[in-house]
């Protein structure tokens, strides 16, 4: 059975590209004691050397972004709380603290956390984009789609919110809505592969085989180092009987991915189909030892035949 899992997962993590931290800006009294500091020749670091003890909101929702860059995300989250604590109405210290709770796998303080700096600044566009995010992850794809609903009727222009509202489309069956939506977002930002090959999924799952060749084609361009999208096209090739089409992007996926399990095990199918036996048997041996169990009944009897081939083309040629 072909395995046709045509949508590298890859694609979802583009949901993760609207992630923004909200840094309070150095104040114009620090800034001044730099320059000051530059003029009579003290170097910056030896102010630095004592660092002062963190007291207003700046410093600790500054101090927490620089934890999360560091991925310390449970002192982040800390930092983000006293941030909290002292102004109780900033968006953003809220929506930090949500992205690192997000980071953590903690959805449901994130979703929470998001939900405030959404009720404090309405048209918070990312407030919306990362909590939609968040619920997409839960596979709450019903409120993803909502709230990247308003993220859209607040930016119209951003590409990667109507690829991720496909994502969740997708994920929901609604796939002529998914198409629409990828087609969207390609209209926005053509330069970009993801939707193209968001799209060509969503296509092969109709059965729109030449439709997906042609997106994952795009997606694709030159050269890929996406080993999913070779996959997803050697699969609509396999569908339309193009199977020396479908072994040469299986091959070029597992140079990638060499580890790709379905690849190999769809590769050694194509093999079969056009009577290579003997690599359609060392196929399915390497996705048998890769763990796909059913690969493993298979390498026998496509070695069995390639022999039995073999012994036939013997007697014939004795015969002669």
């Amino acid at each position: 059975m072909l395995i046709t899992d045509n949508r590298p997962p890859a694609y979802k993590a583009v949901l993760l590209t609207a992630l923004r931290r909200v840094r309070t800006p150095v104040s114009a009294i620090s800034a001044l004691c730099l320059l000051i500091a530059a003029l009579i020749g003290i170097a910056p670091d030896a102010i630095a050397a004592e660092p002062k003890p963190l007291e207003t909101y700046s410093d600790w929702n500054n101090r927490g972004a620089e934890l999360y860059e560091q991925d310390q995300l449970g002192a982040a989250i800390e930092a983000y709380s006293h941030a909290i604590a002292l102004k109780p109405d900033s968006d953003a210290a809220f929506y930090n603290r949500a992205n690192a709770y997000a980071a953590k796998g903690e959805f449901d303080r994130a979703v929470a956390d998001y939900s405030k700096a959404a009720e404090l600044r309405p048209d918070f566009t990312y407030a919306y984009v990362n909590r939609a995010n968040v619920y997409y992850d839960k596979g709450e794809f019903d409120l993803a789609v909502e709230d990247l609903t308003r993220a859209i009727f607040l930016k119209p222009g951003e590409a990667v919110f109507y690829n991720n509202r496909g994502l969740a489309y997708y994920e929901m069956g609604r796939i002529d809505k998914a198409i629409a939506d990828y087609g969207r977002a390609i209209e926005l930002k053509p330069s970009d592969a993801s939707p193209y090959g968001n799209r060509a999924s969503a296509y092969y799952n109709q059965g729109q085989h030449d439709k997906a060749i042609a997106d994952y084609a795009s997606a694709i361009g030159d050269k890929s180092d996406d080993d999913g999208l070779y996959l997803g096209r050697g699969n609509a090739y396999y569908r339309k009987g193009l199977f020396d089409e479908a072994i040469r992007d299986y091959t070029a996926g597992l140079g990638l991915a060499p580890k790709n399990a379905k690849a190999c095990l769809n590769r050694a199918m194509a093999y079969f189909e056009i009577g290579v036996l003997d690599r359609a048997a060392d196929d399915y041996r390497i996705a048998c030892g890769l763990g796909l169990g059913e690969a493993c009944g298979h390498e026998k009897d496509a070695r069995a035949r390639f022999e039995q081939g073999v012994r036939h083309r013997h007697k014939k040629e004795e015969g002669r």
